[in-house]
């Protein structure tokens, strides 16, 4: 008979703590014209940082 033991939890903790989120997208463009010529664009990176208040944080566990 196989016995295997299975485990799952839930853990529910109540927030109010703040933590840094960054966020950022970069730009990777490149061209090309109607004569053939072309090229590529420096990079662009853009970001924002924001403090965002954790109301809740739920794991589950298999």
């Amino acid at each position: 008979m196989d016995r295997t033991l299975v485990w799952c939890a839930a853990t529910f903790v109540c927030g109010g703590d703040s933590y840094e989120l960054r966020a950022t997208i970069t730009w990777k463009i490149s061209w090309t014209s109607t004569t053939g010529e072309g090229g590529d664009l420096p990079d662009r990176e853009f970001g924002a940082e924001q403090g965002v208040v954790v109301e809740e944080i739920q794991t589950v566990n298999r």
